[in-house]
């Protein structure tokens, strides 16, 4: 049998059709974990703020910086915190503490989109 045409650059066209979507799932996963880590950041952070509300639940101001300063060095930007306290602020009853969260993704960059906005709270008992 006679070869009337070689295949030397098969394989680097099907590489290079496949490469496009390989990069977008390895940035989805990047994306991914990045994600899983600042909702930990960010759980933790709004935890401690309740922690301190419910030792000082007049103290709105060092709420807001107990939380930013927990989850300093990440991608998220934290774009609100909201403290609430549904029965009042005496001792016993719950104290609510909300925060609202942009994180940027390196596939969201590629796609055109901004970032994702996301929500965390966490009630406690002030003391």
């Amino acid at each position: 049998m006679c070869k009337l045409r070689t295949e030397n650059g098969q394989s680097m066209v099907e590489f290079g059709l496949i490469l496009p979507l390989l990069i977008l799932i390895l940035a989805g996963m990047v994306d991914l974990g990045g994600g899983i880590r600042d909702y930990i950041v960010t759980t933790n952070a709004v935890q401690v703020g309740a922690r301190y509300g419910s030792f000082n639940p007049s103290d709105s101001a060092g709420i807001q910086a107990r939380i930013q300063n927990s989850a300093s060095g990440t991608s998220m930007t934290i774009t609100s915190v909201t403290v609430s306290y549904p029965n009042g602020n005496a001792s016993g009853n719950p104290i609510m503490v909300q925060v609202t969260y942009q994180v940027s993704t390196i596939l969201g960059s590629i796609l055109g989109i901004s970032g994702i906005t996301l929500h965390s709270a966490v009630q406690d008992v002030i003391f």
